[in-house]
């Protein structure tokens, strides 16, 4: 076939896929958010619910006092012991390891399920980070021809920045209600204060999302000027070039991934901690991004764009990480748990007593199935990875439970009670039209595929026979 003629036409999405698309995720944006802002600015004041309880517990009290000057000593002891013990109740529910759920506030219920939607494309972004560094750490050359896609993905980080800062301009302590614990009264969270603090968690907000910025940039601008080169020694030069920071780069990524997890995530409920947190969420990231890769490519190629150069083994390869990265996700998932559960420590125990009652149990065996079981028996066979449709359709599966298997780590701390709202679709999709939206512009800005890295030509005779 003809090497640069072939390149120059079928690597460049047409304009009008992408006005189609751009059109799609315009609408999605503006009617998610819309809806989403709408609800919170025109909700009532996020306290009501607090206020009102607060207002029944004064009248009560006040009648309680009115009652005790009429009842005997005797009546009064036993009115006190039961008031000692009903207090002792109250302040054992206050302990537990979640913050009250006050159901009434569309203000919180949109803190939530806007930090739910952001953490979820947030990693997205990170996968396709984690991809193009993999792909220079180890010279790959069977994923050249998905890269630039990965590129693309990752260069959505300013928006997910955006996003974050929503949060903290809107109700971060809303949110982490360890910004109102007094570490003077709480002897455990004394030791973390120095950490988790408003001000060390802005400056590494800003950290993180500042290097991503960078190190996608990085990447993808080099990856960009290989374009322009005639595909020989200058286009290699950029391949070293990536190479040399690949290794500094990964655990760059690893590190602030790692914290982001414990900052974002796992800080919302202060007293839990697991040192496994981090790579948790890091092998849902990963699962994700190879889901999205796949959803992607098979977008692409329907619309006519990389059928020359996307190949049945690329998808095959896709596949075997993503089912790959479903089997370690597992493994870190029940190793945190049983770990937690063997040693039985109040401390540790609380986050998943928490989520095994109240109708979450039965999202926990949902995200069991879901996320393993049926995957791994779908995905595991040879023929399954090398059938677009099926992969495909195992591609968005994977996806949607990666949704929910970060609504689990989230939404337990805001509802006691298994809980849906329409707010967790709409700043879904709200989030979502954004991110497809950066995708877009950055694809119509350079060819879809580096299609002058000297790789291109080995991955596309790839084949994993």
């Amino acid at each position: 076939m003809g090497h640069h003629k072939s390149f120059n036409d079928e690597t460049h999405i047409p304009q009008s896929v992408i006005k189609r698309a751009q059109m799609i995720a315009t609408i999605c944006a503006v009617l998610g958010l819309g809806a989403s802002f709408g609800g919170y600015f025109m909700s009532s004041d996020t306290h009501v619910v607090e206020q009102a309880h607060a207002d029944a517990q004064a009248k009560t009290d006040a009648h309680a006092k009115t009652d005790a000057h009429a009842k005997t000593d005797a009546h009064a002891k036993t009115d006190a012991h039961a008031k000692t013990d009903a207090h002792a109740k109250t302040d054992a529910h206050a302990d537990k390891h979640q913050a009250p759920a006050h159901e009434g506030s569309l203000k919180k219920q949109f803190l939530f399920s806007w930090l739910t939607a952001f953490v979820f494309f947030t990693t997205l972004c990170l996968g396709g980070l984690f991809f193009t560094i993999l792909h220079h750490l180890v010279r790959a050359s069977w994923s050249t021809s998905l890269r630039r896609v990965a590129e693309n993905v990752a260069m959505n980080f300013p928006i997910m920045a955006v996003c974050a800062a929503v949060v903290a301009l809107l109700g971060f302590g809303d949110i982490f209600h360890w910004t109102h614990i007094d570490p003077a009264s709480d002897p455990f969270f004394k030791v973390k204060e120095p950490y988790l603090n408003t001000g060390f968690f802005s400056i590494r907000a800003v950290f993180f999302f500042g290097i991503w910025i960078l190190m996608a940039f990085f990447f993808r601008s080099n990856s960009v000027k290989q374009d322009e080169t005639d595909g020989g020694a200058a286009a290699e030069a950029l391949n070293y070039k990536m190479r040399k920071l690949a290794p500094l780069s990964m655990l760059t990524f690893a590190l602030t991934l790692t914290f982001f997890a414990f900052d974002w995530l796992m800080s919302l409920d202060p007293h839990w901690f697991s040192t496994m947190f981090g790579v948790y969420i890091f092998a849902g990231t990963a699962v994700a991004l190879f889901a999205t890769l796949i959803v992607i490519t098979l977008w692409l190629e329907g619309n006519g764009i990389l059928k020359n150069t996307i190949t049945i083994g690329n998808f095959h390869d896709a596949g075997k990480l993503m089912f790959g990265f479903i089997v370690f996700w597992t493994y870190i998932t029940f190793s945190q748990y049983y770990l937690i559960w063997y040693a039985n420590i109040p401390e540790e125990i609380g986050w998943y007593l928490h989520r095994m009652q109240g109708g979450w149990e039965n999202i926990g065996l949902f995200i069991a199935v879901g996320h393993f079981i049926l995957p791994f028996w779908v995905v595991m066979s040879r023929h399954t990875k090398r059938n677009r449709m099926v992969l495909g359709v195992a591609a968005v599966w994977m996806l949607i439970m990666h949704f929910v298997d970060l609504y689990f780590v989230v939404m337990p701390t805001y509802h006691h009670h298994l809980h849906f709202h329409w707010m967790d679709l709409t700043t879904f999709i709200g989030i979502g039209g954004l991110f497809l939206h950066g995708f877009l512009h950055w694809s119509s800005k350079d060819a879809i595929v580096a299609h002058k890295d000297p790789q291109l030509i080995a991955s596309m005779e790839y084949d994993n026979v």
